[in-house]
């Protein structure tokens, strides 16, 4: 649409697990790192952008959900013995990984999503408000009406 502003967001590209990737894609072992895919993020996040463009952190988002999600709901490991206090993270006791978050080490599962859409819906909330989807007007009837009306007319 002519005279249209443009609105732009970047998201930084999630974390990775190293112990995931292994076990379900390992030929990507050896081209993926935790470190590589950290310093892609911060160079998004270091852009200089026009005014119109927003970043997003979604590596920083989802390699904080584990900690939030035990802050929430402790859960310890089951099998932690002899001198190891269950209570401290550094010894194993605390379960704070992305196992939840990533489903191979690379993809994203559910939580992650979830995650993503928050934060692109925050984004547009506080940046563009006129373009929440509570402001827009569906530019074709729902699939669901449509729907309805046709069981409609098959019940007479």
């Amino acid at each position: 649409m002519e005279g249209t502003k443009p609105r732009i967001i970047l998201l930084t590209p999630p974390p990775i697990s190293e112990i995931l990737l292994g076990k379900h894609l390992p030929q990507h072992v050896m081209v993926r790192s935790r470190e590589t895919t950290f310093a892609y993020s911060q160079a998004v996040m270091d852009l200089n952008v026009p005014d119109f463009v927003e970043k997003l952190d979604l590596h920083e988002a989802i390699q904080l959900a584990p900690a939030k999600s035990y802050i929430a709901k402790p859960t310890l490991h089951s099998g932690v013995t002899g001198d190891l206090d269950p209570m401290r993270f550094e010894n194993g006791g605390m379960t704070m990984d992305l196992e939840e978050y990533l489903s191979d080490g690379l993809h994203l599962k559910d939580p992650s999503y979830k995650i993503m859409f928050n934060l692109v819906m925050d984004c547009i909330r506080r940046r563009w408000s006129e373009i929440t989807p509570e402001k827009l007007s569906m530019p074709v009837q729902w699939w669901g009406d449509i729907v309805a009306k046709s069981q409609q007319k098959d019940e007479l």
